[in-house]
């Protein structure tokens, strides 16, 4: 499995982001003072330093050990809804029975998508490629499977 480079620079963002608020939080736990004023001088120094916003910095001081940790964590976001979402189950039954590409493109068009051309083809391709990928995973035939070493 090979890693696409926005992932491996989404995670590298995260670990720099996550290294940045630790350092950030010791320093500010080395500096502080009784004084509220000289605080919140502080904070803006520190703001100015790492180039944030105070209240960026406000926020990196005020969450707990969890929550700093919780900074590595992936973020999962819901899909976004498309117009070809109510197409895809007929995709993906008609590329499964042996139907081509360019027949499903052309049907699905027949049957009221609005996509644009370049989205229903991006997804008719993504669902061969999970197909293909499910095949790999789990061919109907294999003369390996099932033979003892």
């Amino acid at each position: 499995y090979r890693k696409r480079t926005q992932y491996i620079r989404q995670e590298q963002s995260r670990k720099a982001k996550h290294a940045m608020v630790c350092v950030l939080r010791d320093e500010w736990n080395q500096k502080k003072g009784q004084n509220r004023s000289e605080n919140t001088a502080l904070r803006l120094e520190f703001g100015r330093k790492y180039g944030l916003s105070d209240t960026s910095v406000k926020k990196y001081l005020s969450m707990s050990e969890e929550e700093v940790e919780k900074l590595l964590d992936i973020t999962v976001y819901k899909k976004r809804k498309t117009r070809v979402n109510g197409y895809l189950n007929m995709i993906y039954k008609m590329l499964s029975d042996g139907i081509s590409p360019s027949v499903v493109f052309q049907y699905v068009r027949s049957k009221g998508c609005t996509a644009s051309d370049k989205s229903l083809e991006q997804h008719i391709k993504a669902s061969v490629q999970i197909m293909v990928l499910a095949i790999w995973a789990d061919p109907p035939f294999s003369p390996f499977r099932n033979r003892k070493m």
